[in-house]
């Protein structure tokens, strides 16, 4: 029995299928690379693992750690007791903001874009926000005399949080 669309157009769309599959397996990791972004206020991913271990959130919150890798980056997880993410940050140094910032940037690089001022979590860290959601922490021993950031404060931490204000 012949196929209504004649056999030269069936091997035509079959090219082209496999064309299209090999465009999709190139762009794959981007394509994966968007998908699987942490977000606040979602269910924890499936592939984050317990690390029976607790995160110190900001100054006077904490919640089970978990930890997940996504495309080789270590990010660090606090869920609530419903399971929705409320934090999420990372030491590692390969990661980088939308803005360009990276771990062991200079404060004097991230202020110029920041969101806005510099704010203080007593006891917890100094950070600027981002435009794109995260922010970039300082910690407490790049202090002048008068407890002001110095300008050549390096980045310490990046992070997300519902918490920031």
């Amino acid at each position: 029995m012949r196929h209504p669309l004649g056999r030269e157009k069936i091997v035509m769309v079959r090219k082209i299928l496999y064309v299209i599959l090999v465009l999709a397996q190139l762009a794959g990791v981007e394509l994966l690379a968007q998908n699987n972004a942490i977000k606040l206020r979602e269910f924890l991913p499936s592939d984050a693992m317990a690390t029976g271990k607790i995160l110190l959130v900001n100054s006077s919150q904490y919640y089970p750690k978990w930890q997940v890798t996504r495309n080789g980056i270590l990010f660090d997880i606090a869920t609530d007791r419903n399971g929705l993410i409320v934090y999420v940050s990372t030491i590692d140094t390969s990661f980088s903001t939308p803005e360009g910032i990276h771990i062991g940037d200079a404060a004097l690089k991230v202020k110029p874009i920041s969101k806005d001022s510099l704010r203080l979590d007593p006891g917890w860290a100094f950070y600027f926000p981002l435009h794109s959601e995260w922010n970039s922490a300082f910690p407490f021993t790049e202090v002048d005399e008068n407890g002001n950031l110095l300008p050549e404060a390096r980045v310490y931490f990046i992070f997300k949080s519902i918490y920031t204000y």
